[in-house]
């Protein structure tokens, strides 16, 4: 199966959960983080693992669409992760 994550941050579930997916598309709001969560993927081989940036949570948005559609691009998914920042993190 296929994985959306999202708030992926820099990376480190992603990583750790790519091994059990067919295709992780992970979604950050953050520029920075998504350079970081790249150079994650590539330093751990995640060949399988996409990150993007957009703006998560806002109907304005690419991610809506997303979710409705359970799909990004060709990739239809079959689990998705939600892990939000925490305050005072």
């Amino acid at each position: 199966g296929n994985l959306l994550e999202l708030y992926c941050g820099a990376g480190t579930h992603t990583c750790a959960l790519s091994k059990y997916f067919e295709r992780v598309v992970a979604v950050e709001v953050d520029a920075k983080l998504v350079e970081a969560a790249q150079r994650n993927l590539a330093a751990n081989q995640c060949a399988n693992a996409t990150v993007v940036v957009d703006s998560v949570g806002k109907r304005r948005g690419r991610l809506h669409s997303v979710l409705r559609k359970r799909a990004w691009d060709d990739v239809r998914f079959d689990c998705i992760l939600v892990d939000p920042p925490r305050r005072g993190s």
